[in-house]
């Protein structure tokens, strides 16, 4: 959190160096005159920073899927997934933006066993 009130504060300081120019959108990340960055300047430097880090290449928009996949994984309800990806639709969270894990998937059979073992010992 620091690292963003530090920009944070030197984004306001090129605002009033730069006065009238200024666009106020209310970004966090901008372009010089406070507008939207461009998806290819956003790319570049986030390719730089997956090369710094030495970890497997990802493009930008990949972290959405997994934000969503985090997200539901951890029990956050779909809606709320949904409005923090900005989807007019619960199913284009659901269908595109989660992905289902191999951890998942065990956890699910987990929770069938369980369901069964119950049941069998209820039943006798």
């Amino acid at each position: 959190m620091e690292s963003l009130r530090r920009h944070r504060i030197n984004q306001l300081e090129h605002r009033l160096t730069i006065g009238g120019l200024w666009e106020d959108h209310n970004f966090v990340f901008t372009n010089q005159s406070g507008g939207p960055l461009a998806v290819n300047v956003l790319s570049r430097h986030f390719q730089k920073l997956i090369a710094a880090a030495k970890v497997p290449v990802i493009r930008f928009h990949d972290m959405r899927h997994s934000c969503a996949t985090l997200l539901l994984a951890g029990g956050v309800h779909p809606k709320v997934v949904q409005e923090r990806l900005g989807h007019s639709d619960v199913g284009i969270t659901l269908n595109r933006y989660s992905h289902v894990s191999p951890q998942m998937q065990r956890d699910a059979a987990d929770a069938l066993d369980a369901l069964v073992t119950k049941a069998g010992a209820a039943a006798s």
